[in-house]
């Protein structure tokens, strides 16, 4: 008799361990009803020119020698589904110019240029997008997942202001020495169509508290607007001409008002924080 109770006994518990296993999951998962739907974040990383904007080659009008630089984004999602939301991204980005290698490729092209001065400034770009995103958990509680976002929007940029001195020999355009300065600016602020696709990971410590690591491709293209203010001195004969071509310097003896559309793709890379409520 007792060992009926006992055999009994031990297939009441097993009976009872089989039961609670579906409730496993229900209670290590987070229910949509219990996540936050608001998040603000914050990611800095670097924006690395993808294309003609990195192009380094001094005459083609659309490349840029734009050099890595820092970026900033700030975000706020909200979260309508379990797995899906939408997104409002401001970010802004700084991309210097390589002078030395525009100064390289001059010489090169030119063998008369006996002295080459660049100085060139700093692309700086600010977007403001809204897309949606999709994310997708890699483990019961819910901690690591993984999440795609695409987003459309504008973006803003001042292209940088350029100022190139170069000094011709004799055998040049003329036989006596050839001082040349070209001198670009760009009129006035920039507003062009721009989207944005990126996946990261997200690795959740607390219920209000996250950390993320994205990776993404910016992309646009502005139309410029580039006045050109020349002085030209010679000592053979006055009065010569001089032209050259890339994205931030590209020059015309005639006419002196040129318009023409630069890509300003970026490959960017980041890391940040974020806040639920």
């Amino acid at each position: 008799m007792k060992k009926h109770l006992l055999i009994l006994t031990i297939l009441a518990s097993c009976g009872n361990l089989l039961s609670a296993q579906p409730t496993t999951p229900a209670q290590t998962s987070l229910p949509f009803s219990t996540l936050p739907r608001w998040t603000i974040s914050v990611s800095a990383g670097g924006a690395f020119p993808a294309g003609k904007f990195g192009s380094q080659k001094a005459y083609d009008s659309t490349s840029s020698f734009a050099r890595t630089g820092p970026l900033v984004s700030l975000g706020l999602d909200y979260r309508f589904g379990a797995h899906y939301g939408l997104s409002l991204i401001i970010s802004g980005q700084e991309n210097a110019t390589d002078n030395q290698a525009i100064i390289k490729q001059l010489e090169g092209f030119r063998p008369d240029i006996l002295y080459t001065t660049v100085n060139i400034g700093k692309w700086e770009m600010g977007r403001a997008l809204a897309g949606g995103w999709v994310e997708k958990a890699l483990d019961k509680k819910q901690k690591w997942s993984l999440h795609i976002r695409l987003a459309t929007g504008v973006l803003t940029t001042k292209p940088p202001k350029s100022v190139i001195n170069t000094v011709q020999g004799p055998g040049g355009i003329t036989s006596g020495p050839n001082f040349t300065n070209l001198s670009l600016t760009y009129p006035k602020s920039l507003w062009a169509f721009a989207w944005q696709a990126d996946a990261g990971l997200k690795y959740t410590l607390t219920r209000r508290w996250s950390f993320h690591l994205d990776a993404g491709y910016a992309a646009s293209s502005v139309s410029v607007y580039s006045i050109y203010h020349r002085s030209f001195e010679t000592a053979g004969s006055p009065g010569g001409t001089f032209t050259l071509g890339t994205g931030t310097i590209t020059g015309m003896s005639s006419p002196p008002l040129q318009t023409f559309k630069l890509p300003v793709n970026t490959v960017n890379l980041s890391a940040g924080a974020g806040l639920s409520f």
